[in-house]
C-alpha cells in the first residue's frame, strides 16, 4: 500500500512538473519558480530540461543563481579554462564584488570540486584564495573550508599542513562542532608523533 502511494506521489509530481515546464514560453515565471523547476529537472535527471530551464532562468530575476549553475556545468564538463567559463566567472565576480551573495564562495567550491575530479594538485588553490580574500568576512563558511583543506592535506599525508588547517577550522568553528574538530586534531597529532 505504501509503495503504491509513493509511486502515485512520484507520478503526480512528475506530471505537475511537466505541466509547469510547458508554461515557460507563454508565462513569465518568477526566478523562484524557475529555480524550483530547475531543481526538479535535476531530481528527475532530465538534462535537456535542465538546460532549457537554465536558458530562461538566466533572463529572470534569479540570474546570478542560473549563471552560477551554468558555471558549475561547464566546470563539471572539464571546461573551466575555456573562454565561456572564464567570461562567466568574471561576470559573476563583478556582479558580487564584496561576496555579499557568496558568488566568490560558490566559485571557489565549484573550482575545488572540478579540480579535485581531475586529481589536480592545485585543487585547494581556489579555497585558499577565497579564505585569504573573504575568510574574515565569511566566518560561517571559513571553518568548513579550513576543514576541507585539512582533509586534502591529510589524504596526501602532509600532516603538518593538515594540522594547521584543522586548528584554523577549530578556531573559526561554532561551539557545536568544535569538539568533533578537536577529535580530528588529536588524531592528526597522534599520526604526527607516530611518524617521528
Amino acid at each position: 500500500m505504501q509503495y503504491s502511494q509513493h509511486l502515485q506521489k512520484l507520478i503526480d509530481s512528475y506530471k505537475g512538473y511537466k505541466e509547469k515546464l510547458s508554461t515557460i514560453p507563454t508565462q513569465k515565471l518568477s526566478g523562484y519558480d524557475l529555480k524550483k523547476l530547475y531543481e526538479k529537472s535535476k531530481e528527475f535527471d532530465l538534462s535537456n530540461d535542465t538546460t532549457y530551464i537554465m536558458r530562461y532562468g538566466i533572463e529572470s530575476d534569479a540570474k546570478p543563481f542560473f549563471l552560477t549553475e551554468k558555471y558549475r556545468f561547464l566546470a563539471e564538463e572539464g571546461q573551466i579554462h575555456q573562454a565561456e567559463a572564464v567570461a562567466l566567472k568574471k561576470q559573476l565576480l563583478s556582479m558580487d564584488p564584496e561576496n555579499n551573495k557568496l558568488a566568490h564562495y560558490n566559485i571557489a567550491v565549484i573550482e575545488f570540486e572540478a579540480l579535485s575530479e581531475q586529481a589536480n594538485n592545485d585543487a585547494i588553490a581556489p579555497l585558499l584564495n577565497y579564505i585569504e580574500k573573504f575568510g574574515n568576512k565569511d566566518k560561517e563558511n571559513l571553518w568548513r573550508l579550513e576543514m576541507i583543506i585539512s582533509q586534502v592535506y591529510l589524504d596526501k599525508n602532509q600532516l603538518q599542513e593538515a594540522l594547521k588547517h584543522a586548528q584554523a577550522s577549530h578556531d573559526a568553528a561554532p561551539t557545536a562542532v568544535q569538539q568533533e574538530i578537536a577529535s580530528a586534531i588529536k588524531s592528526i597529532q597522534t599520526q604526527i608523533s607516530t611518524n617521528k
